[in-house]
């Protein structure tokens, strides 16, 4: 198809970019000035930037057929320099390790003081940020000598090891290769300048993109009515209810959802036209769309829309409610839309399409998430469209023909309109067999209609964003995706700038996410619940897309692929079957480049016995996924994969991990979610670059020891303390990269005050929930636990806090310090405790939860608050439970939460006087179980489920 071929411009320019980067990156180290490497370095540097400025010139004109191997070719080459300058870097930081660690006995002070060394060199600092980086294990390794110390050496050692890898030849080889492509470039516009002259432009990039005529309202706001589907009915009548219920003020309104062609505009189109709506709002005012709403200089971008306006006979007029409609608003920021709105008066409600979800929460509207429709409401469309003597007669065909329709009413509506032209050219049984037996992206009518609605070749769409699309075909059709995975996936591969594996590193690749998720490319699978993972998924057009554009890079081998077909320039590989036994030979022979193997059986396929010759023989490796696979160990041989960046070997059999996996300095990403993991191997403080550890470690039956030296480490969902060197809770002195959340176990061996403080918990910024476990049981000295805690404070942006077992008797005043932004708050067994915190005070609290405090006896003003402030501003759930001491509830007050939702009192066998709750104006679940002395409460109006026993 001639529609994609833009995108494969985009591509070459977008690794062209990397390439040069990479290049410029290299010249600014002690490498690019010895020898005559410098000269070279900079020669290719400057001639990989005039290809980028000269693809850019391409803008999105198509690229012919004939060029896509060239597309490969700049591909294959942005791959080669990637893996020569990964090369140097692991060589030198292996050399450097080597020489800081003769004895490879590492403790946790002589570990900061290699990371400390590693930092001074600028050879080591651009490695250590460019975690993504890979190189050729046979011939582009340096040699293993010890690095000497000083300037002057380490400069000779550079030269001589330079010197027997050879690398002026292939920097010169390189240079020659992308010299050539320059040359390819010119006359490719060349062609371009010609066609453009000779008018040769295609009709689909010369004209102005835009939805298919059936879906576009006219300017004059007379709509063309299209059928609506049944699925869409429901969606139709929630959002009229929505729309015409009193309850809506303001500019507020409703935003519909959904991918291109899922049909927002129709269903607005058939909301607009409901007598109802026309009543209560008068006519609806269709405001045209600015190609960039954010460079809209003026405040008057709905006013030549609102002047006027009558229609049908019902008037639009100021006061009276308004109804805009916003068609395919996206790429709006807050800044721009309030601009904008300014001058619109209160009555003024909006109806807005939008394929990026973020729009709904700018505009301060309600977000509607339509999906797509089943295969029957397809066919129901497309017999709709039909004479009634072609459905009937044809009807097994037009369930065949929905199918091909993927749930999208657009293409339904398309076939709806081409079976009568088919009938009309060929006759009944020919027209139904083409359609039946086409491919719908061979069809010329899918190209014209179809795919500039889906938006895959969008002028304003980044054209770095095509590889990652086409990384997207590595998964099957059907994939749930997870943010976290993809942006780590993402990272190790080398395709985020900067490449240090920090805060802004994976910020950027969850721009990138963040920015697929806007255009619809992905879209959530389903919207979880509290503490759920969310899921995303691609529509199999856009997989069918990312297939055509990943044929220069990535391949999908699946069970179907026999005979095995090698395909050439192949660097990332995802294999949707068990039978590596039968595949992995050939993969050795003609992939021996390869950077990624993913294995998505999704069934526990046995490979123990292939993965020593595999990982021997792919030793490019940077990305390994066996999650899923029946193999019970890791072979000794994955110490080959020098360049391994990430290892998925979650739900396996898999009890420990070998010792030379350590040896992979660069290793950045470990994933063991579900493995009945005992031990961890001794010198995993080795890997000082380890971004992300993914594991249970209270199933250790020894913890790792100096794991304080992963000074880089994001995840660490489980630190278990011990008194010995190594293990204390001052290995988290420096570890101020922990993110999102972690539960901190054997708190009774913390033995001082001072060992607490210097965990540094307060220096944690990014974690988001923290969890502080004594073992049941342990005896510490009240005061010094009370002092423990205290210093164990966390940073003021945690949000969700729970403790375990904790035996003082008070808690400490950072616990209800106004300042800490915490929403959640459990508290399990505390025995001794007799007063609780000023919880009242925390201004972001939600949900409170107190389970077994035998020694609470009362909860008194100092629990509820002072009268004269607001009390639990936000607090919406609490609940009291096997609180066997608690006998009084001092009397509410106004204002006493005033937002609670949900109260649950259990088993609190001596509680005997709950006054009124009649001030809980907003609650609406009550609980009271296992109370014998407490009488039904006098309830305010607002609950709904009671249970009282």
């Amino acid at each position: 198809m001639g529609s994609e071929s833009s995108f494969h411009n985009a591509l070459a320019s977008s690794f062209i970019s990397l390439l040069t980067g990479k290049i410029i990156e290299l010249t600014c180290t002690e490498i690019g000035y010895v020898w005559n490497v410098d000269e070279n370095l900079r020669s290719l540097g400057t001639s990989s930037q005039i290809v980028q400025d000269k693809l850019k010139r391409l803008g999105h004109d198509k690229l012919p057929v004939e060029w896509i191997p060239w597309v490969r070719e700049v591909t294959s080459l942005f791959y080669d320099v990637d893996d020569k300058i990964d090369g140097i870097m692991l060589g030198i930081m292996k050399q450097n390790h080597i020489n800081q660690n003769p004895q490879r006995q590492i403790n946790s002070q002589h570990q900061a003081h290699v990371q400390d060394q590693v930092c001074t060199s600028r050879v080591f600092t651009l490695f250590r940020s460019r975690s993504g980086r890979r190189a050729r294990q046979s011939d582009d390794h340096l040699p293993v000598p010890i690095v000497p110390q000083n300037e002057n050496q380490v400069r000779s050692y550079i030269v001589s090891s330079l010197k027997k890898w050879g690398l002026p030849h292939k920097i010169n080889n390189l240079l020659e290769r992308l010299q050539l492509i320059d040359k390819q470039v010119d006359g490719l516009l060349q062609g371009v300048g010609s066609s453009r002259l000779n008018g040769g432009m295609s009709a689909a990039h010369s004209s102005p993109m835009g939805r298919v005529s059936v879906s576009i309202p006219s300017s004059s706001g007379h709509l063309h009515q299209v059928v609506l589907a049944r699925e869409r009915e429901e969606d139709k009548r929630i959002i009229i209810e929505y729309l015409l219920h009193p309850s809506l003020r303001g500019r507020g309104g409703i935003c519909i959802v959904g991918m291109s062609g899922l049909g927002k505009s129709t269903l607005a189109q058939h909301i607009t036209n409901d007598s109802r709506i026309r009543k209560y709002y008068g006519s609806p005012v269709w405001v045209p769309m600015p190609g960039d709403f954010n460079s809209v200089a003026n405040n008057h971008i709905f006013a030549p829309s609102l002047q006027g306006r009558v229609a049908n006979g019902y008037p639009v007029h100021r006061g009276r409610r308004i109804l805009v409609v916003l068609d395919d608003l996206w790429n709006v920021h807050h800044t721009a839309w309030s601009r904008c709105i300014s001058t619109l008066g209160p009555e003024t409600t909006f109806l807005i399409t939008t394929r990026d979800p973020k729009v709904a929460s700018i505009t301060a509207t309600t977000p509607h998430h339509i999906k797509r429709l089943s295969d029957k409401d397809c066919m129901d469309l497309i017999i709709k469209m039909l004479p009634e003597n072609l459905s009937h007669q044809y009807d097994r065909s037009i369930s065949q023909i929905a199918k091909k329709c993927a749930g999208l009413p657009l293409v339904a509506n398309l076939y709806g309109l081409m079976i009568p032209a088919r009938y009309r050219e060929k006759g009944p049984e020919a027209a139904f067999a083409h359609l039946e037996e086409s491919d719908l992206w061979e069809l010329s009518e899918f190209e014209a209609e179809i795919f500039p609605a889906l938006r895959f070749d969008d002028p304003s769409m980044p054209p770095d964003l095509g590889k990652f699309i086409a990384y997207l075909y590595l998964f099957p059709d059907g994939y749930y995706f997870e943010k976290d995975e993809l942006s780590q996936l993402w990272m190790a591969e080398g395709y985020v700038t900067p490449e240090k594996w920090n805060a802004s590193c994976l910020k950027n690749s969850v721009k990138y996410f963040d920015e697929l998720l806007s255009r619809s490319i992905l879209y959530l699978s389903h919207y979880p619940k509290e503490d759920e993972m969310a899921t995303y998924q691609i529509h199999e057009f856009t997989h069918k897309f990312a297939q055509k554009l990943a044929s220069s890079m990535c391949y999908q081998m699946k069970d179907s692929d026999t005979p095995f077909l090698p395909v050439k320039h192949i660097r990332h590989l995802s294999l949707s079957s068990q039978k590596l036994d039968l595949y992995h030979t050939h993969i050795e022979k003609f992939y021996s480049h390869l950077r990624t193997f993913l294995l998505l059986s999704g069934k526990r396929a046995n490979i123990t016995d292939v993965l020593q010759y595999f990982f021997h023989n792919l030793k490019y490796l940077r990305v390994v996924s066996l999650n899923r696979s029946h193999i019970t160990t890791l072979p000794r041989s994955i110490s080959n994969l020098k360049h391994l960046r990430y290892l998925d070997a979650s739900n396996t059999l898999i009890k420990s991990l070998p010792d030379p996996i350590c040896e992979i300095l660069g290793l950045r990403v470990i994933k063991l979610q579900n493995c009945k993991l005992l031990s961890l191997p001794s010198k995993i403080a080795n890997l000082v670059n380890l971004f992300h550890l993914d594991m249970n470690m209270a199933h250790l039956h020894t913890p790792p020891i100096c794991i304080g030296s992963l000074t880089n480490l994001q995840a660490l969902n489980v630190f278990p303390v011990h008194d010995a060197e190594g293990y204390r809770i001052t290995e988290l002195k420096n570890m101020n990269a922990l993110r999102e959340s972690i539960k901190i176990m054997k708190l009774e061996n913390v033995t001082s005050a001072l060992q607490a403080e210097n965990a540094r918990l307060c220096q944690k910024s990014h974690l988001n929930r923290l969890e502080l476990h004594w073992t049941p049981g342990s005896y510490i000295p009240e005061t010094l636990i009370s002092t423990i805690l205290d210093k164990l404070k966390p940073h003021d942006h945690l949000t969700e806090l729970r403790l375990a077992n904790y035996s003082g008797d008070v808690f400490p005043s950072w616990l209800g310090s106004p300042s800490c932004y915490l929403k959640s708050i459990h508290l399990f067994n505390c025995p001794y405790i007799k007063k609780l915190p000023s919880f009242w005070k925390l201004p972001q609290l939600i949900t409170l939860t107190i389970d077994t405090a035998s020694s609470l006896v009362e909860l008194d003003r100092q629990f509820f608050g002072d009268h004269r402030s607001t009390r639990f501003p936000k607090l919406k759930s609490l609940e009291l439970q096997n609180m066997e001491s608690l006998a009084r509830w001092d009397e509410l007050r106004p204002n006493d939460m005033p937002r609670l939702c949900v109260l649950k009192l259990i088993n609190c066998p001596t509680l005997s006087g709950v006054s009124t709750l009649r001030f809980f104006n907003m609650l609406e679940h009550l609980e009271i179980i296992r109370c014998p002395r407490l009488e039904d409460p006098e309830l305010p109006l607002s609950v709904s489920l009671y249970y009282f026993e």
